[in-house]
């Protein structure tokens, strides 16, 4: 196993988890079906993409809105509703409207605070941890 899919399999495990945790029904999706999950949180179902990101040198996550796998080069607008991002360093998964993400070609979240302390016009992955 490459350690890309074990990192996938480690967000996916915490993903599971943490919805669990929560209370939610979640169920794990076959190979080859664009996203990874569906969630239940008493709002109808969502489909989840799942993603394993660590915190770069500067401070930031970055999510891309298309699979850039071999086997498929597709855009997530229209078939992801969320993204669950893993990060190993806060050991939390962050649920992430996928609209953020889909409707440029990548978005950026702040992990840790900006060495001059701006806030405004920045966003922060911690304000999706509460789900």
């Amino acid at each position: 196993m490459s350690k890309s899919n074990q990192k996938g399999d480690i967000g996916e495990a915490y993903f599971a988890l943490k919805a669990i945790e929560r209370g939610y029904w979640v169920g794990k999706m076959p190979q080859g079906c664009p996203y990874d999950f569906v969630l239940d949180r008493g709002m109808g179902v969502e489909r989840i993409q799942v993603k394993y990101r660590s915190t770069s040198i500067k401070g930031t996550i970055q999510l891309n809105a298309y699979n850039a796998s071999p086997q498929s080069n597709r855009s997530y607008k229209e078939l992801v509703d969320q993204f669950a991002v893993y990060n190993p360093e806060t050991q939390d998964v962050y649920l992430i409207p996928a609209k953020l993400v889909t409707e440029k070609t990548s978005a950026i979240f702040r992990v840790d605070p900006t060495k001059n302390n701006q806030t405004s016009g920045v966003t922060f992955l911690s304000d999706f941890k509460d789900w």
